[in-house]
């Protein structure tokens, strides 16, 4: 097996030659059925008698493509990876493949090494789904292809429950993560059986930690029992008006959390279609467990979350918007990484101040006259955290007699974290009453640490830098702190974190965006 380091070596020299190999595996006919793997390839190559599969020769038509593409947003908003392949199709040989087999949704692996090499030599590049094929005209044929990220694109959950006293219809019912304030549980009705004229109010699909507040018109009540096996309660007394109530969420697996990467492992492993969630063979391990615990400068990243799902959404997009709250996104691994085995395993990564780094990005390591000024973030003098969001807004309705901080605290949807800076303010003419970002902590010291560390980056000038870096650079990924030396722009082992990688492995370039 050829180690992370001896790849990069190789890579350096001028007369190496890059052969891709690419397999997709249980592609099959219209009918479902004929399943077989495609094994592909940009150049002649037979697999040795001990590799496996053994002695397998690779179609060698791969003419383009095989690229892909990841950024972290500097503006919160998140995305899907996705790369393309291009085959060779002027014989038309082809034609066939692309209206005959179904490429939706199939693993994909793609190596890199020499065509000298056993196959057990070569690294691991990727490792995802195909999306589907398209062609552009008579000569070509593309499979494009993303990453695991793909697989979460999927409803979060569909669990429904019958409403009897709605003519039998189905609701869809809540789901809780972490710790949620004034959420408004499903009413369930039930007209006949054993549980005949009770009114369930169900906030989760599943067990919960607690109910610890139940509200009649904003009112605290007692005559509650609670269900936490099932995710419910119901009255021992009528209600007057509006019932809500505050909630300690999923504890499905037996445990209950409020941090931030273990709900997302969570989600990620527990929710969405059985057939497309993640196991633990899929997760960086490590990477979630550092994100919850490690990060001691930045104590923010331990900082509690509460999300309340009332309807159908976005499985990924609800990971995004919890993992946003201290400006982090899923992303996956892209190889060639040091271990194989966690090339496109899915991980978190964080819009961060690069404070330290053991990358160098030098003159060598880039082509000449390829780095230039990207993009130049807008400087802010003030950052506003919406924190400890209130899930239902009762302006109206209340019961009277409330104290007027509780009537305040029910009638407003966020609470708000402001860290200003007047130099900032001073010397850019800017305001200091910034758009709200909101979030999905729950504590004022999370918000008022995550409003000072976003003021921190964002308060000082800062650029994106782009460049063209050699192969040998191929195992940088989104998110690295790297030290920049050129002789342009005043760069003198200037810290950054790469913001956008673009890699195409045929043509042996890798496009970085670094933000410094």
């Amino acid at each position: 097996m050829t180690t992370l380091s001896e790849l990069k070596s190789w890579l350096k020299t001028p007369q190496h030659i890059r052969r891709i190999l690419v397999e997709i595996d249980n592609v099959t006919d219209l009918s479902g059925g004929n399943a077989a793997t495609i094994y592909l390839s940009n150049g002649a190559y037979t697999s040795a008698s001990t590799d496996t599969p053994s002695n397998k020769a690779y179609l060698p038509i791969i003419i383009g493509g095989i690229s892909f593409s990841q950024s972290l947003s500097t503006d919160g908003n998140v995305d899907i990876s996705y790369g393309d392949i291009e085959l060779d199709n002027k014989t038309g040989a082809l034609d066939t493949v692309y209206t005959n087999l179904i490429f939706v949704n199939k693993n994909i692996t793609i190596y890199l090494g020499d065509p000298n090499w056993s196959k057990s030599d070569f690294k691991v590049l990727f490792r995802g789904k195909t999306v589907d094929v398209y062609t552009q005209g008579r000569d070509t044929f593309n499979i494009i292809i993303a990453d695991k990220l793909k697989q979460l694109d999927t409803t979060l959950s569909e669990t429904t429950v019958l409403q009897e006293a709605k003519n039998n219809s189905t609701d869809i019912v809540p789901v809780t993560f972490g710790e949620c304030f004034n959420v408004t549980p499903l009413a369930n009705q039930v007209i006949s059986g054993v549980n005949a004229g009770k009114t369930f109010y169900v906030v989760h699909n599943g067990a919960i930690e607690d109910i610890t507040e139940v509200r009649d018109m904003g009112a605290p009540i007692s005559g509650v029992t609670k269900d936490l096996a099932n995710g419910r309660f119901y009255l021992t007394q009528a209600n007057f008006g509006q019932i809500t109530c505050s909630v300690q969420g999923d504890k499905t697996t037996g445990t209950y959390t409020n941090k931030i990467a273990e709900t997302i492992k969570n989600i990620l492993k527990n929710y969405g279609p059985t057939s497309t969630r993640l196991t633990d063979s899929d997760i960086d391990l490590t990477n979630f467990s550092n994100f919850d615990t490690n990060f001691t400068a930045a104590s923010v990243y331990k900082r509690p979350i509460g999300y309340f799902a009332a309807s159908r959404e976005n499985l990924l997009d609800v990971c995004n918007k919890i993992a946003g709250s201290v400006r982090a996104k899923l992303a996956t691994n892209i190889g060639p990484i040091a271990t194989d085995a966690d090339v496109g395993k899915v991980k978190l990564i964080k819009l961060e101040q690069a404070t330290s780094s053991s990358i160098d990005i030098t003159g060598s390591d880039i082509e000449e006259f390829s780095i230039s000024i990207d993009t130049k973030p807008p400087v802010r003098a003030a950052t506003k955290i919406a924190y400890c969001k209130n899930w239902t807004i009762q302006s109206s309705g209340l019961a009277a007699g409330l104290p007027k901080k509780t009537s305040g605290d029910l009638g407003v949807e966020w609470w708000y974290s402001t860290t200003s800076n007047n130099t900032v303010k001073t010397n850019y003419t800017l305001t200091s009453e910034p758009p709200d970002e909101e979030t999905y902590l729950i504590t004022t010291t999370g918000a008022s640490e995550e409003s000072s560390l976003r003021n921190s980056l964002w308060s000082t000038p800062r650029y994106i830098y782009k460049m063209t870096a050699y192969p040998h650079m191929f195992d940088i990924q989104l998110g690295d702190f790297v030290r920049l030396t050129n002789r342009r722009f005043g760069l003198s082992q200037t810290l950054g974190t790469v913001v956008t990688v673009s890699r195409d492995w045929i043509n042996g370039r890798i496009e970085l965006g670094v933000l410094v």
